[in-house]
C-alpha cells in the first residue's frame, strides 16, 4: 500500500499544474491550431492571379505550399499544370509577372533554358514552379499563360 501512495502522490500534486497545459482537443485533434494566433496577419502572403480572364486572390502563408506550381494548382485546379511537377522542363507552369515585388523575376535551375525554348515567353516570364512561396511574393500579380 505504501508503494500505491507514493505513486499517487506526484500525480496528483502537479494535477493542477498539468491543466494550465493541456490543450483543447476532440479526439486526436489539437484545436490550439485552429485559433488564429494575435498577430498572424503579417505572416500572410496575398497573390492575385489572372486565369482566363478572371481575377483570383488567394492568400497563403510561407512554406504552406512547397512552390507557387503547388499553390496555384491547388487553389485554382488548372487543368494540364506543372506536368513535370517541379522540375522546371515542361513549361506548362508558364506565368507573366505583371508587377515587380522585390525581384522575383530572378530565375533559377533549368527555368532559363525551358522558358527560351517557349515562343510566349517574355521578360517577365517565370515558372511557378520555381518560386518558392516566401514574403517576397506578397502582393505579387500574375497571369497564367495557357498552352
Amino acid at each position: 500500500m505504501s508503494l500505491l501512495h507514493g505513486w499517487i502522490r506526484p500525480l496528483t500534486a502537479g494535477a493542477s499544474n498539468l491543466a494550465n497545459h493541456v490543450k483543447p482537443r476532440i479526439g486526436s485533434i489539437d484545436l490550439s491550431i485552429l485559433k488564429p494566433e494575435s498577430g498572424n496577419s503579417s505572416t500572410d502572403i496575398c497573390i492575385t492571379v489572372f486565369l482566363r480572364g478572371k481575377k483570383h486572390s488567394i492568400v497563403t502563408r510561407r512554406a504552406e505550399y512547397r512552390n507557387l506550381m503547388a499553390l496555384l494548382y491547388d487553389k485554382l485546379y488548372i487543368d494540364g499544370f506543372g506536368e513535370c511537377k517541379g522540375t522546371g522542363r515542361c513549361g506548362t507552369c508558364h506565368i507573366h509577372i505583371i508587377n515587380d515585388t522585390n525581384d522575383p523575376l530572378q530565375r533559377v535551375g533549368n527555368e532559363a533554358t525551358t522558358l527560351a525554348k517557349m515562343d510566349s515567353a517574355s521578360p517577365n516570364s517565370r515558372l511557378a514552379c520555381q518560386m518558392m512561396i516566401d514574403k517576397s511574393l506578397d502582393g505579387l500579380q500574375i497571369e497564367v499563360i495557357s498552352n
